[in-house]
C-alpha cells in the first residue's frame, strides 16, 4: 500500500509537542513559571491517542490482508517487546551509572544507593506500566504491547465490537483517575493500556477494517469541515480541564486525557485519511517516520543536557521562553540523530555476532568433514 505521508507528518509535529512539554517539565520546578504553566495546560492530549490510534490502524491493515495473521502478530509482538526491552535496559543502566556518580558525589554507600534504586523501579509494575526513574515515557509501549495483545484476541474471537464498547466504557470510568477525581476518585493509574491505549487501538483497527466504509461515509465531507472540528473539540477541552480543575478542584494538575479526547484525536485521524499525500517527499515526513525513535531517545538527552546546563550554571535560563524553545529544538534534532546512531551501532553489533557465529559454524564442519 502506499504509505500515508500525513501520518508521518502529525507523528512529527505530535513527538515534537511531546519533546517540549517533557523538556519544560524535565527537573524544573514549572509551576513557578506563568508561560510555562500555560503550556503545560493546554498541551494538546491527542498526541499520545494519536500514536495509540495509528499503531492500532496499521495493526489491523496488515491482520486483514496477511494470510498468517498469527505470524504477523507474533512478529510485530516481539517488535514491540524488543524495543521496550532494549530502551528500557539501556535507561537503566544509564540510571544505575547517575546513582552511582551521585553517591560518590554526596559521599553516601554507593551499594546501599543501587539496591534502593533497584528496589524501587525495577519489579513487576514495570512489565505491565513501564516506567522508570529517567525512563518514565516508556509506559507508552507496555500500554501498546497489552493493548495489541488484547485487540488481537479479539479479532480473533470476532468480538471487534464488543471490545470498542467495553474499551469506551473503560476509558469513561478511566477518567475518575484524571482530572474528574475532584468527583470521584478512582485510585488506581488509568494511564495505562486497559482505561487508555486499548480504546485508542481497537478504534485505529476499527478503522482499517472498516475503511472502505468509513471512507464512503466522509469522502462528501471537506477536510476543512474536520479542521474547524478539531479546533472546536480542542476549545472544548480547554473548557473541560478549566472546569475540572479549577472549578471542581481535580486531584492533579492536569489530566492525560479528558472526555473530548476521543472525537478529538479521531477528527485530526481522519484529516490525515482523506489527505494522505500532505507533504509528501519533505523533512517533516521523514522525521515522522521515526517519530518512536525521537520518542524513545529523547529523555536521554533531555537529562544529559539539563545536567551539563545545571552544572555549567546556567540553569537560571530555563526559566527563559526564548532559550526553552530553542532547547526545545536541539533536543528534538539530537534526539533524532542519536536514535539513528544508536539503531546503527546495535545493527553493526549484530551483524559482527552474525559473522562470528557462521564462522564458527564453518569451522565445526570443517573440523567435523576432516575427521
Amino acid at each position: 500500500m502506499e504509505r500515508n505521508t500525513a501520518i508521518d507528518v502529525v507523528k512529527c509535529f505530535g513527538v515534537f509537542l511531546v519533546v517540549c512539554l517533557h523538556t519544560v517539565t524535565y527537573s524544573f520546578n514549572w509551576q513557578d513559571s506563568e508561560h510555562i504553566s500555560f503550556i503545560i495546560s493546554v498541551f494538546p492530549r491527542w498526541v499520545i491517542p494519536f500514536f495509540f490510534i495509528v499503531s492500532g490502524y496499521f495493526f489491523g491493515q496488515k491482520i486483514i490482508n496477511r494470510n498468517n495473521s498469527k505470524a504477523y502478530f507474533k512478529k510485530y509482538l516481539f517488535k514491540l517487546i524488543g524495543l521496550f526491552a532494549t530502551w528500557y535496559l539501556f535507561y537503566l543502566i544509564y540510571d544505575l551509572f547517575l546513582q552511582v556518580v551521585l553517591a560518590i558525589h554526596m559521599g553516601l554507600d554507593i551499594k546501599t544507593e543501587l539496591i534502593q534504586y533497584v528496589k524501587g523501579f525495577v519489579n513487576i509494575d514495570a512489565l505491565y506500566y513501564g516506567e522508570g526513574m529517567t525512563s518514565y515515557h516508556l509506559w507508552f509501549l507496555t500500554a501498546l504491547i497489552w493493548s495489541i495483545c488484547i485487540l488481537y484476541v479479539s479479532i480473533r474471537l470476532n468480538k471487534l465490537k464488543m471490545l470498542l464498547i467495553v474499551a469506551g466504557i473503560l476509558n469513561i470510568i478511566g477518567l475518575f483517575g484524571q482530572t474528574y477525581s475532584s468527583i470521584f476518585y478512582l485510585p488506581v493509574q488509568t494511564r495505562d493500556a486497559l482505561f487508555f491505549g486499548m480504546l485508542y487501538t481497537t478504534l485505529g483497527c476499527y478503522f482499517a477494517i472498516h475503511y472502505d466504509w468509513i471512507m464512503q461515509k466522509v469522502k462528501k465531507t471537506k477536510s476543512s469541515t474536520f479542521v474547524y472540528l478539531f479546533l472546536l473539540f480542542s476549545l472544548i477541552q480547554l473548557v473541560e480541564m478549566a472546569i475540572t480543575v479549577t472549578v471542581l478542584d481535580a486531584v492533579r494538575s492536569f489530566g492525560d486525557y479528558y472526555l473530548i479526547t476521543a472525537p478529538l484525536t479521531i477528527s485530526i485521524f481522519i484529516i490525515t485519511l482523506k489527505n494522505t499525500t500532505i507533504l509528501q517527499s519533505s523533512v517533516v515526513s521523514k522525521v515522522g517516520k521515526n517519530a518512536v525513535g525521537i520518542y524513545v531517545s529523547h529523555l536521554f538527552i533531555i537529562s544529559v543536557m539539563t545536567l551539563f546546563i545545571n552544572f555549567v550554571g546556567l540553569d537560571y535560563l530555563r526559566s527563559n521562553i526564548l532559550f526553552n524553545l530553542i532547547f526545545v529544538v536541539v533536543i528534538f534534532i539530537t534526539s533524532y540523530y542519536f536514535f539513528i546512531l544508536f539503531n546503527t551501532v546495535l545493527f553493526r553489533i549484530k551483524l559482527i555476532y552474525i559473522e562470528q557465529r557462521n564462522y564458527k559454524q564453518m569451522t565445526r564442519t570443517n573440523k567435523n568433514n576432516a575427521i
